[in-house]
This record gives C-alpha cells, structure tokens and sequence, in this order.
C-alpha cells in the first residue's frame, strides 16, 4: 500500500517528479492529438461528400473523444480514490511527497522537498570527502613513519660491512 513506503518517498522524490511532469505532457498532448487525428476523417467526408463517410468520420471521432477523456480523467480517478481512502492521513506521512511530486509536479510541496533531497545529498557528499582526506591522511602517516624506519642503502652497506 502505498502508507509502508514510508521514508522511501524522500530518496525517490526526483524520480516522482519526473513521472509526474511526463502525466502532466500526456494530459496536455492527448487531446492536442485527438483533435489533430479527428480534423483527418472530417476533411475527408468534407472532400469526397459522401454519407458513408460523414458515419465513418463520427464513429472515429466519437471512439478517439472517448479514448481521451479516459486518458485524461484516469489521474484524476487514481487522485481522487487516494484522497478519499487516505484523506488527512497522508498529509502526514512521507508517502505525500510521492503523491504530491507525480500528482503536482510544480507544488511548492514537491519542489521543498527535492531542495531538502538535493541538501541531504550535498552533506552526504561533503561528509564522504572528509571520510576519505581522513583516510588518506592517516595512510600518508603510516607511510611516513614506515619510511623513517627503514634504513637507508648508506646505512645498510655499512651495517653490512660492520
């Protein structure tokens, strides 16, 4: 369900947005198409004059409006059906951020908490870069005190010949 994603909304946040900006394009551009495909039928029954093609012309724009609006009104059902079954509880929870990103990619919501994501990841990343200055230092450290010990070839030829 989508309340045991809790904490996972907040890793996923960019990806969330993404899906939701390419629904909000669908929404946009289904329509847009369906009425470029539906001027191609009519221009022909307007060309040729013929009834059997003001019939054909209407079916196919009947059957496309139809597909449409279904395209359409499928994000708004999904929306509409987790409103209804979650209401105040998933302002509450972490799973809101999934809903606001896919459903309002451009909510000030969405776009808080990939500026909260995006800190997140910058101290990680600052963290992880003294993680390893610190490595290397006590590595250099090492390697400097092992290079004290170790005897010079002037040292060593004449420990020898001694």
């Amino acid at each position: 369900m989508l309340m045991d994603v809790v904490g996972a909304c907040q890793n996923t946040v960019k990806g969330w947005r993404i899906a939701g900006i390419a629904l909000l394009v669908c929404k946009i551009l289904v329509p847009i198409l369906i009425l470029l495909t539906a001027i191609f039928p009519i221009f022909n029954w307007l060309v040729k004059g013929n009834a059997d093609e003001a019939i054909k012309a209407l079916k196919a724009i009947g059957k496309k409006l139809i597909a449409g609006l279904v395209v359409f009104l499928i994000p708004t059902i999904i929306e509409a059906s987790i409103n209804l079954l979650l209401g105040e509880d998933l302002k509450n929870e972490d799973s809101f951020i999934c809903y606001s990103c896919f459903f309002n990619p451009q909510e000030e919501d969405c776009l808080d908490a990939i500026n909260d994501y995006d800190t997140l990841e910058q101290k990680d990343i600052e963290k992880n870069k003294e993680k390893i200055k610190e490595k290397e230092g006590k590595s250099q450290e090492i390697g400097g005190t092992l290079k004290t010990d170790e005897m010079d070839e002037g040292e060593v030829d004449e420990s020898l010949e001694n």
